[in-house]
């Protein structure tokens, strides 16, 4: 099975600063997460779409996503996106039904 991971930046990218005191999305994680795993029988492409906190997210943004899973949906049985929890409603609504997605996401 192959499957690709989507990241967009959001609360798993974000670490803390000691120095500032703030949080910041500098990468992923995402990578030393997955090198740990030991799925033989399974094929995990990670793409980084964008570094953005869920807050600051746009419309245009939202689209860029949408084509980031159209285009990993040509070459995966599976996609998924992670991000922050905070407007994430609306991206997940343009990769639904009845969007110009070319497959729903339970295909």
């Amino acid at each position: 099975m192959k499957i690709t991971i989507l990241t967009t930046g959001g609360t798993i990218d974000k670490t803390y600063d000691e120095y500032g005191g703030n949080l910041e999305i500098e990468g992923t994680n995402l990578d030393e997460i997955l090198a740990s795993l030991r799925l033989p029988d399974l094929f995990i492409r990670h793409v980084s779409v964008m570094r953005k906190d869920s807050l600051d997210m746009t419309e245009e943004d939202r689209g860029t996503i949408l084509r980031a899973v159209q285009n990993a949906l040509t070459t995966s049985d599976a996609v998924i996106v992670v991000h922050g929890t905070t407007p994430w409603a609306r991206p997940a609504t343009t990769c639904t039904p009845g969007s110009t997605s070319s497959r729903s996401p339970s295909s």
